[in-house]
């Protein structure tokens, strides 16, 4: 198997599951187990891989859900700027140039202002698009069973309620999806199992 084949393996898996062990990968997959966890650590620590926890933005008090297309005379930095503004979940810069973003706001007006006060007024931003999503759809690159298209609503509020060990937790998950358990029980002062 090349790298490239393996890396493959690893990143099916873990677009299904970005939590999955390195025991388990190395189970899953028809490798040496040392160059199983060598790739792993090598996909991880690149810039081309990050975990992050997707979750329903109403679960955060942020329901309203829209994707910006953006256009610019430079769009090299835009992606990077965008990252600074607190209501951007992700950003994606395609070989047209035009940068997409999609954002989280607890309301219309938050929505309006993120748009007008720090988005539009970046260096070189042209044109600015949005469109509300009340839907989306994630697709896992590959083939077989993790490949099948996933459908998951942005709409409406959420039921369940977050305390401060629970937003301590979503935050992390949201910054880097594989954080270990151990460092999540220091940042929320519980124990490992709590």
């Amino acid at each position: 198997m090349t790298d490239d084949e393996l890396d493959a393996a690893i990143l099916d898996i873990l677009m299904d599951d970005g939590r999955t062990s390195g025991s388990e990968l190395v189970r899953r997959i028809d490798a040496p187990p040392s160059r199983v966890r060598a790739r792993l650590t090598w996909l991880l620590a690149s810039d081309d891989v990050r975990v992050t926890a997707l979750l329903n933005p109403a679960l955060i008090g942020r329901p309203i859900v829209a994707m910006l297309r953006i256009s610019a005379t430079d769009p090299e930095p835009i992606p990077g700027l965008l990252t600074e503004v607190p209501a951007v979940a992700w950003t994606a810069r395609c070989a047209s140039g035009t940068v997409y973003a999609q954002v989280n706001t607890a309301s219309p007006g938050e929505l309006l202002t993120m748009f007008n006060e720090q988005v539009r007024p970046l260096p070189g931003v042209r044109a600015v698009g949005t469109n509300f999503l009340l839907r989306g759809i994630s697709r896992s690159a590959g083939t077989g069973a993790s490949g099948q298209a996933r459908t998951f609503e942005f709409v409406g509020g959420s039921d369940a309620e977050l305390d401060a060990a629970d937003r301590i937790i979503v935050g992390a998950l949201q910054s880097n999806g594989r954080t270990p358990f151990t460092e999540l029980a220091v940042l929320t002062g519980l124990s490992v199992p709590a």
